[in-house]
């Protein structure tokens, strides 16, 4: 038996980003954003909110390897950081890449284990949904 707690906060919209110092003042004083590769760096949006983070008190590490269609091993990477530098909560910044991948981390750090061995084992036969590839084009999972 294992029991998990990983509540998940999407806030969209304008103005959305002043709010996150006040939504997260609680959960911690250490996070890591997840990110992709690019965009968030180039809109200046990244260091903006490591500015806010930063002047609440919260220390930031940046996970910015997430690419389209996230693969299990970015994850396991983010997840094995989260666990050894003890970040409190994750942030997913950018869009539905980022944001499946904070939650497949958050969901494998917690676990402390692999998310494709946990996604194996629970979500895909619950859910019959993906958040994460494998990288390897030959590896065939059996559902049924």
């Amino acid at each position: 038996m294992f029991e998990s707690y990983l509540p998940t906060r999407i806030v969209f919209g304008m103005g959305a980003i002043e709010k996150l110092p006040k939504l997260v003042r609680d959960l911690g004083r250490k996070t890591m954003i997840v990110t992709g590769r690019k965009s968030t760096k180039v809109t200046g949006l990244l260091d903006r909110v490591k500015a806010m983070l930063k002047n609440a008190g919260i220390e930031v590490l940046v996970f910015d390897k997430i690419q389209p269609n996230p693969i299990s091993d970015h994850v396991d990477e983010a997840a094995k950081i989260a666990i050894e530098q003890n970040v409190e909560f994750i942030i997913g910044l950018g869009g539905g890449s980022a944001i499946d991948s904070a939650k497949a981390i958050a969901i494998a750090a917690a676990m402390k284990d692999s998310f494709l061995e946990l996604h194996a084992r629970w979500w895909q036969q619950e859910t019959r949904q993906s958040l994460a590839c494998d990288r390897d084009p030959h590896h065939s999972w059996d559902w049924n």
